[in-house]
């Protein structure tokens, strides 16, 4: 009898510790992954074939070595951080683009997106020009894209100089890694003093796993864009 009470005792402590933790007893003890929950490249096509056919071509063309070493990148936290290219048939790299003026003649503000499929740019006068300039920061395995985000900024030039923001975007442009979350931490676009040039910062936030034993992992990168009268463009992409 002394022994189902002692028994029962332990069953109500371990109840109390639930409650008060918000967590199961499994989950508060499962800091590692299941076999299981390995991705594999069966796995992986399915994904593509339901998020991104073009995707999934481009994975089939690789030969089945490549295929393996591809989704073995995808689950390996260094995929995102300054040693990427470490890992094998991973490339990184920036992309920055000008677009000399976004102005439509109804003063409609125009995305850089649509300029680039509809064109022609426009001219608002002579002494004040809209202009517009993105960069994306991306990640490839075997030259499929697999990651990439982008800032995109849209200022006026007023007799030379930057007169004002007219708006600004930040976000993930691709994302066909199932193992991976993003969103956007902080965006915030100004004027430099004496309009000598338009900024912009964003950090980005991406979840990682949980994958090969490790529990979830947070990271972020920032991206800082500076877009120039001329409509020249510097652009910085770091990992914190």
């Amino acid at each position: 009898m002394p022994h189902k009470t002692t028994i029962r005792i332990g069953s109500i402590i371990v109840l109390l510790f639930t409650l008060f933790t918000g967590l199961s007893p499994a989950y508060a003890q499962a800091d590692t992954v299941a076999p299981s929950e390995t991705l594999t490249v069966e796995e992986y096509e399915a994904y593509l074939s339901q998020n991104s056919p073009e995707t999934l071509a481009e994975f089939r063309a690789l030969t089945n070595q490549q295929q393996d070493l591809f989704v073995r990148a995808l689950q390996d936290p260094a995929l995102y951080t300054d040693a990427a290219t470490d890992l094998p048939g991973v490339t990184t790299g920036l992309t920055r683009f000008e677009l000399p003026t976004i102005s439509a003649p109804d003063n409609r503000l125009v995305s850089a997106s649509d300029m680039l499929a509809n064109g022609p740019t426009y001219v608002t006068n002579a002494s004040t020009i809209d202009k517009n300039v993105w960069s994306t920061r991306w990640v490839k395995i075997f030259g499929v894209k697999v990651i990439e985000f982008r800032m995109e900024l849209g200022y006026q030039v007023r007799y030379g100089k930057v007169s004002k923001i007219n708006y600004s975007n930040a976000y993930t442009s691709r994302n066909w890694n199932p193992a991976v979350h993003t969103s956007l931490l902080q965006k915030s676009a100004w004027v430099s003093a004496g309009g000598r040039s338009a900024k912009m910062n964003a950090r980005f936030s991406y979840n990682i796993g949980p994958l090969k034993g490790l529990s979830w992992q947070m990271l972020v990168l920032r991206g800082d864009m500076t877009a120039y009268p001329s409509g020249g463009v510097s652009t910085y992409w770091v990992g914190q």
